[in-house]
């Protein structure tokens, strides 16, 4: 702006200059004799020499203000491109920030579906799968074991197939928690088939005592067999109890089982007696083997 009011009054002045300057050389003829041409042409060389000045200063004004000029284009054009990219970067900010938030609720998410994954985990975890699939219960005086009878009775009585079933399951399920579990029997091998379980020797695999009631058989000891087969599996849910009990000092089966007698809980358990007293005997059995289940289901994962 000063050198804008610079430029203009030398441009004014320099106009003056000249109008002065016609002025004298119009009137040049009409100066009266006593006038020293000298003196007029020394004015002169004084006005040219002060409208030379004046153009110089007004080149030198004009160079400046197109100096300044070309300055206020260059930073014109770096306040254009500081806004460029500002708004560059202010849409990479906003591009990053959704992006942030994207993985946040990414990640929200995949905690709520953890929390869920767990509590299913958790909730699964409390069912006994193994209790479920080897349901043990009882119907009046005989205890049951996925709703096969174990036991006879004169008044009530259970066929052998329903007995040999029952048998069975009753096998399979410590087979399936000892395996688990990694535990190995001293004297006995349990080998569930059914209806048709087995006992084996543990020191003679070549012997073996059927673990079901065979009521065609024509061997002349189908009940002592079948008795052998009994004590032998009562020792293998004793020995079980026995590992329980030293995992866990504080637990022990509810049922005590006397091998060397045949009695659990001071009832015999052999074949062929007291009907009432076998049943009742294996009631005590098979409560022992749910106690089993609920065990493992427990703390068979250690």
């Amino acid at each position: 702006y000063l050198l804008q009011r610079e430029s203009d009054f030398i441009t004014s002045s320099e106009t003056s200059f000249e109008s002065y300057l016609e002025f004298l050389k119009s009137s040049e003829d009409n100066v009266h004799k006593t006038t020293s041409a000298l003196k007029i042409e020394k004015d002169l060389q004084a006005v040219d020499a002060e409208v030379a000045a004046l153009n110089e200063r007004l080149r030198a004004a004009k160079a400046a203000k197109a100096e300044l000029q070309l300055q206020r284009s260059q930073f014109a054009l770096q306040v254009h491109n500081s806004r460029v990219l500002q708004e560059q970067l202010n849409s990479k900010v906003n591009d990053l920030e959704n992006e942030h938030n994207e993985y946040l609720d990414q990640i929200a998410s995949m905690d709520d579906n953890m929390k869920i994954a767990v509590a299913s985990y958790d909730r699964f975890k409390q069912i006994n799968t193994l209790n479920d699939a080897f349901y043990v219960w009882y119907t009046g005086p005989f205890a049951t074991i996925n709703a096969f009878k174990l036991g006879n009775l004169v008044n009530k009585p259970v066929e052998s197939t329903e007995i040999n079933a029952a048998l069975g399951q009753a096998a399979l399920v410590l087979n399936i928690i000892t395996s688990r579990c990694g535990i190995e029997f001293k004297q006995f091998h349990i080998v569930p088939m059914g209806s048709f379980a087995k006992i084996l020797k543990a020191d003679d695999r070549r012997t073996s005592y059927p673990l079901f009631i065979d009521a065609g058989s024509f061997s002349f000891f189908p009940k002592r067999n079948f008795n052998l087969a009994l004590s032998g599996f009562m020792q293998c849910i004793h020995e079980l109890g026995e590992y329980i009990s030293a995992y866990d000092p504080t637990l022990s089966v509810p049922y005590k089982i006397e091998v060397s007698e045949s009695k659990i809980a001071d009832k015999s358990f052999v074949y062929g007696g007291d009907e009432e007293v076998w049943t009742h005997a294996l009631k005590h059995m098979l409560a022992n083997i749910k106690w089993i289940i609920a065990w493992y289901c427990k703390h068979g994962n250690y």
